[in-house]
């Protein structure tokens, strides 16, 4: 009950500060990790601060002076407590993508993790983490871009 009052307060939020959310991350450059497990599961997080509360792929904006590795890097282990090294991950390529007005650069990458690492999320910011196979994702519980990388990953 209490995670859904806190969901449905993260949309609001969204909402309501829309205009300055588009003047400071409007073109800005953003990384996104394809995290699979040893079972062939994909990590999902799902943000308190969200306009629909749909499931992503963890990562975020990239600070200055940060080449996207490092980014993806420094989101992964701030957002969901794993630490990984560059010659961890695989660069998938850049996408632009538009999403809610928003327009972003996304630089995606994909890494796997043979144990089940223990996930530590980040209190403020993932409001919760699931780890599920790709061929079982619904449409309409995550983001376009979890669905466009399932047909690129052909699920």
């Amino acid at each position: 009950m209490i995670r859904s009052v806190l969901q449905l307060g993260g949309r609001v939020i969204w909402w309501c500060t829309l205009p300055v959310l588009w003047l400071i991350l409007n073109n800005t450059e953003r990384t996104r990790l394809v995290l699979k497990d040893g079972q062939g599961q994909v990590l999902l997080v799902r943000t308190w601060l969200s306009a629909d509360g749909k499931w992503g792929l963890p990562g975020g904006g990239m600070h200055r002076d940060e080449d996207e590795t490092q980014g993806v890097l420094r989101e992964v282990k701030e957002e969901v407590g794993i630490v990984l090294q560059p010659e961890d991950v695989r660069n998938l390529g850049t996408r632009n993508v538009k999403t809610k007005g928003l327009h972003f650069r996304t630089h995606l990458f994909m890494a796997t993790v043979v144990d089940d690492p223990s996930l530590r999320l980040q209190w403020y910011e993932i409001a919760d983490a699931q780890w599920i196979k790709l061929s079982m994702l619904s449409p309409d519980k995550v983001q376009q871009e979890v669905l466009e990388v399932a047909e690129l990953l052909g699920r």
